[in-house]
């Protein structure tokens, strides 16, 4: 090969990393996926009340508690502690809550 070709190849794989081709296609699929295990979850799982008590839906603050809580205790003006200790002092918390 010589530089030319070298050059083009390059360029080539340079385009096709850094474009986004996207296409059009109905999201029917991607909906039904993702609303039909929790429409199945609500239809049938109270015939079974006693397993639905280990099932919830929640907001999503435990996520935002969590990563708040990591941030501050890492945050070098807060907690100033390393993410490895940060990350063992989280662990201990569902340790908690698996005991209670």
């Amino acid at each position: 090969m010589d530089v030319i070709q070298i050059r083009n190849l390059l360029a080539f794989w340079l385009e096709k990393l850094t474009s986004r081709h996207c296409s059009v296609k109905p999201i029917g699929g991607v909906l039904l996926a993702d609303n039909l295990p929790t429409l199945f979850v609500k239809l049938t799982f109270p015939f079974f009340i006693s397993s639905i008590s280990a099932w919830s839906s929640g907001t999503g603050g435990a996520g935002l508690i969590g990563s708040f809580s990591y941030a501050f205790l890492t945050e070098s003006t807060m907690g100033n502690l390393s993410p490895r200790t940060a990350l063992l002092i989280q662990v201990f918390i569902p340790v908690l809550f698996a005991i209670t």
